[in-house]
């Protein structure tokens, strides 16, 4: 409650639409806004009218935080775009005239950290941050090295297969996400 008043603090809250991929805080953040705001929360999910038609094999196994990114999208930048988000999963989702066709997934920034220093009993705790050198000559600058620029070259990588298998040299790409801004210097998505 607390962090969400300072958030909150200085906006007039009328209406709250909730993308939530933890669902067992949805009656956390439920009883949250009906307690300060008197406002029940729509919970973004099957039923719910976006305007985006989803056309995955699955529908419902798309998520509503994948949703809510090409809401925003969509409605900020091209009805056909590529939304790159990076969170504890990087996701990659191709939205063609407001139709969701399909997503990549992959471990995060923090996911890989994780797995690599949990999996190795002599590497350092590292910050993520860009490295002092590409080439590291310290523990901490080459794990850092690899893991930024490793998965900035596969964000590179991914985005570059996508725009040529579907022959779109020009396809807009939105980056989005917690690790967003650290990445965003080092990969080409024009």
């Amino acid at each position: 409650a607390m962090t969400l008043n300072l958030m909150f603090k200085e906006i007039p809250v009328t209406a709250v639409i909730i993308s939530s991929v933890v669902p067992e805080l949805n009656d956390v953040f439920r009883e949250y806004f009906q307690a300060w705001y008197e406002i029940t929360p729509v919970f973004l999910g099957a039923g719910v009218k976006t305007g985006i038609k989803v056309l995955s094999d699955n529908p419902r196994e798309v998520g509503s935080d994948l949703i809510a990114n090409v809401v925003a999208a969509t409605e900020q930048y091209a009805k056909t775009i590529l939304v790159v988000d990076l969170g504890t999963a990087t996701t990659f989702t191709y939205v063609e005239n407001l139709g969701l066709k399909g997503v990549i997934i992959t471990t995060g920034l923090t996911t890989s950290r994780n797995a690599l220093i949990s999996k190795t009993s002599q590497l350092p705790q590292i910050e993520l941050e860009l490295p002092n050198k590409l080439i590291g000559t310290t523990s901490i600058d080459s794990i850092k090295s690899g893991i930024v620029y490793g998965h900035a070259s596969m964000i590179d990588g991914i985005i570059g297969r996508i725009k040529r298998q579907l022959g779109n040299p020009s396809l807009p790409v939105v980056l989005t996400g917690g690790h967003a801004k650290l990445i965003l210097s080092l990969i080409h998505i024009s």
